[in-house]
């Protein structure tokens, strides 16, 4: 889950009251976080929905702990004035980055840790709801340097230099994505393209370049900047405008002015940010059904309201106004949720489940539990890794293999931000950590994998080992291969194939029954030295799943 730091006395300023430490602990509780530890002045907080993208902020945070504490309850109201700037958004950038959102915060207080704070903010939000930037990328400039109206569009490589934040020389494109350290690190999301996508004003100023990095000229905020300009850039238009009004909301809270910016697409004119509350409504009878409760309609007005929706009591049911900061108010059932938070998990009676069941063990698992049992026996350690891995693990850092796979929506880290296709880059992983460990090191893991079969995900089991020491070679895994097919009472061949995980020429699928099960072989030089292991290593991967269904079929 995502983490995020808050000054104490910053929080405590924007709620209206002074928390302890043991007060601020049950009221984040209350509100789907966590504390995690206090130092001086600054308390770790760790958010437990991932879909709550306004708890990362300071104000968000503040804002939801007032409504707990019956301080200010009902639905907060936001508004924006026309700023009479707009942005032109090109077409060229439609197959790039297609979408922009932007506002305007006049007469902000910017204290030093309130500057830390949007930065930290912005950082989080790339990071987890932006997807590592891919998806959403954020620029906070100077509104008073801009000349507008604003451009949008793309530029080629070699034009439009500009001297990116942290630097002193002008840049152009090409050499921020090859000598900027943010260049190299997002230069991926623009990999393959002849252009690159670039905010501009009236003089041709540049505001930045996204996703990568912004203009030091105009993007440098200091406590001395009182008027915003903020944008973001992306793929899904109402991906930005949520995580706009999540920073527009925050800039308001701190007294901020708010204004809108016109865009204008070639399909038409949007406005933003699109402060407007949504609607929705919760059957009182589904709510205490699903809770266990009986509470009065009143109640659950009280409720919602306490946890910052509108409410009021209509015949037949509640209209509930949805804070323009909320996106992950879908059904009824959210609602609910919200219901039982405001109402208090601590408040709710334990009942023991009627319903008698006799259970038994899945064939699967009684199955990978006699692979395991084979493994342990041939010498071999287990270990356990994480589903969730990221694309540098499974394609750079393997040789380059083009392997599909299935990303998470809202990745709490950028480093777990897939699930895994295999369980190798795991167990190589696992080697590369221990390389300190004494060899020889033989290790197997049992484990799920996701894989995309027809534009579907499908769930395997699989079975990798691998055995790391200066004297191995490929007879060696051989025959670890063949002790454990042969010993479920089935035939294998190897036959050889290229991967470039593998050394070329050492490297095998294994076929079992007439079906390719996995592979085998004597990994990289160039894998291993992506992994830091010091010395050589065997690897195989089967599909358990295949294995059971033919041994039992």
């Amino acid at each position: 889950m995502p983490s995020t730091s808050v000054y104490i006395s910053d929080l405590n300023e924007l709620v209206g009251r002074s928390l302890d430490g043991d007060e601020l602990t049950s009221a984040l509780f209350g509100c789907k976080a966590e504390l995690e530890g206090i130092e001086g002045d600054e308390a770790k907080v760790e958010i437990k929905d991932s879909n709550r993208i306004d708890l990362l902020s300071t104000e968000g945070i503040a804002r939801t702990l007032k409504g707990y504490l019956g301080i200010e309850t009902g639905l907060p109201k936001y508004g924006a004035g026309p700023s009479g700037i707009k942005i032109q958004v090109d077409q060229s950038v439609g197959e790039i980055r297609p979408y922009v959102v932007a506002c305007c915060a006049r007469g902000v207080e910017l204290s030093d840790e309130t500057l830390i704070s949007y930065m930290n903010l912005q950082e989080k939000i790339h990071l987890t709801y932006g997807r590592g930037r891919k998806r959403m990328a954020i620029g906070f400039y100077d509104l008073d340097l801009i000349s507008p109206p604003i451009r949008y569009l793309i530029t080629p490589p070699d034009e439009n230099a500009f001297v990116p934040l942290g630097m002193d020389e002008e840049m152009t494109p090409r050499e921020i994505l090859e000598e900027h350290p943010k260049g190299r690190d997002y230069a991926h999301l623009l990999k393959g393209f002849d252009g690159y996508p670039m905010l501009l004003d009236s003089k041709d100023q540049v505001l930045s370049m996204p996703p990568i990095i912004n203009s030091n000229t105009l993007g440098k905020i200091t406590h001395m900047t009182r008027n915003l300009f903020v944008e973001a850039t992306g793929s899904r238009f109402d991906v930005l405008s949520l995580g706009l009004n999540v920073l527009a909301t925050s800039l308001a809270d701190r007294g901020g002015d708010l204004q809108s910016v016109e865009l204008n697409y070639q399909s038409g004119t949007r406005i933003t940010p699109e402060l407007a509350p949504g609607n929705s409504t919760l059957a009182p009878g589904l709510c205490n059904r699903l809770l266990g409760l009986n509470l009065p309609k009143k109640e659950i007005v009280k409720l919602l309201r306490k946890a910052r929706f509108g409410a009021r009591s209509e015949r037949g049911g509640i209209r509930v106004k949805v804070p323009p900061y909320r996106g992950d108010i879908m059904h009824q059932t959210d609602l609910v949720e919200e219901v039982a938070i405001m109402h208090g998990y601590g408040r709710f009676e334990p009942i023991d489940p009627m319903l008698p069941t006799i259970g038994r063990t899945d064939q699967l698992e009684d199955f990978t539990d006699a692979i395991r049992e084979l493994m342990v026996g041939m010498g071999f350690q287990e270990v356990m890794t994480f589903v969730l891995t990221s694309p540098e693990n499974v394609l750079d850092r393997m040789g380059g293999r083009d392997t599909e796979y299935v990303e998470i929506e809202n990745p709490s880290t950028s480093s777990h931000s897939i699930f895994r296709p295999d369980l190798m880059p795991s167990i190589m992983e696992f080697l590369g950590y221990n390389a300190h460990v004494s060899y020889p090191q033989r290790v197997f893991e049992c484990g799920d994998a996701v894989e995309l079969a027809g534009g579907e995900c499908r769930t395997s089991r699989k079975l990798c080992l691998a055995w790391g020491d200066s004297k191995v070679n490929f007879t060696e895994i051989k025959a670890v291969i063949e002790f454990i097919i042969r010993t479920l009472g089935l035939e294998c061949s190897l036959n050889e194939i290229t991967d470039p995980a593998f050394i070329l020429g050492r490297a095998a699928g294994i076929v079992v029954g007439g079906e390719s099960l996995g592979i085998a072989g004597e990994v990289h030089p160039g894998v291993l030295d992506s992994w830091q292991i010091p010395v050589p290593v065997l690897a195989a991967e089967m599909d358990i799943q295949a294995l059971r269904d033919l041994v039992y079929r």
